[in-house]
């Protein structure tokens, strides 16, 4: 049964929950929020959003890929950038992102075939699972937070679950 649809005008890609807000982001617009329990949405950081990126929050962080200019970024829920990271040795074409229970960020390195995990301050990364893992150009991922583990979704027809701990 259907609960509620949201329309959205441009393309939408990676969504997460956090707490009762869906948090997105929008092609050409940003990161943006909706209420579960409203009916608008609201940018929480504007700009030109490329196609294909995804977002992860924890905290009062909010974390995006670029797959254009091979990066991840770091805002606060107010929309303040904190860091941003890049390194297209280790990571190009980042897409899922996932969070860990320390704040640990997980990046699906498409053009790696590969997932990173980049520290919480942004300032240090490294491979952590790779091709000889079964990635093969993963796109899309997920923390359970009770279990430590990482489910990393293939651009096709395979995923993995990992233990991360």
């Amino acid at each position: 049964m259907v609960k509620r649809i949201i329309y959205a005008n441009e393309d939408s890609y990676g969504i997460t929950v956090n707490k009762n807000t869906l948090v997105y982001c929008k092609e050409g617009k940003g990161i943006m929020e909706v209420q579960l329990n409203g009916e608008s949405d609201k940018a929480l950081v504007c700009l030109d959003m490329p196609s294909f990126s995804y977002v992860a929050v924890y905290g009062d962080n909010m974390y995006y890929t670029n797959k254009d200019n091979h990066s991840v970024t770091c805002y606060d829920i107010h929309g303040n950038l904190k860091w941003e990271f890049k390194d297209t040795q280790i990571l190009r074409y980042p897409q899922g992102i996932a969070v860990d229970n320390n704040g640990n960020v997980y990046v699906a390195s498409m053009d790696t075939n590969s997932v990173v995990i980049i520290t919480l301050d942004g300032k240090r990364c490294k491979t952590i699972l790779s091709s000889r893992d079964g990635l093969s150009k993963p796109r899309a991922m997920h923390f359970e937070p009770t279990s430590n583990k990482l489910l990393v979704a293939n651009e096709s027809k395979t995923a993995f679950l990992f233990n991360v701990s």
